[in-house]
């Protein structure tokens, strides 16, 4: 019988696609209501905005990237930010539910 675990607190590194770095502050979060932080960089200068959710932050993400995201990169962000990822996100990325 082979048994596999998943170890909760492994920490997700930010994402990052091309000039743009995605990342969660839950302490941020918490205190502001605001933790999906996306910092994007353009000719060494670093702009930072802040979204409640990862639904809310997609348009700007591949507006700052000038390219679409991948429905790979979609679940990574809703993983990132420990939200649940809707069924469009899903159906987009071919998870097949059990």
């Amino acid at each position: 019988m082979m048994t596999f675990s998943i170890n909760a607190q492994t920490e997700l590194k930010p994402l990052k696609v091309d000039n743009v770095v995605i990342s969660f502050d839950k302490t941020f979060g918490e205190q502001t209501g605001f933790p999906v932080v996306v910092k994007t960089t353009i000719d060494n200068v670093t702009k930072t905005s802040l979204y409640r959710s990862i639904t809310e932050a997609i348009a700007l993400i591949q507006r700052e990237c000038g390219r679409i995201l991948t429905p790979n990169q979609v679940l990574y962000l809703f993983r990132l930010a420990n939200q649940e990822a809707p069924d469009w996100a899903k159906k987009a990325a071919k998870v097949v539910p059990l």
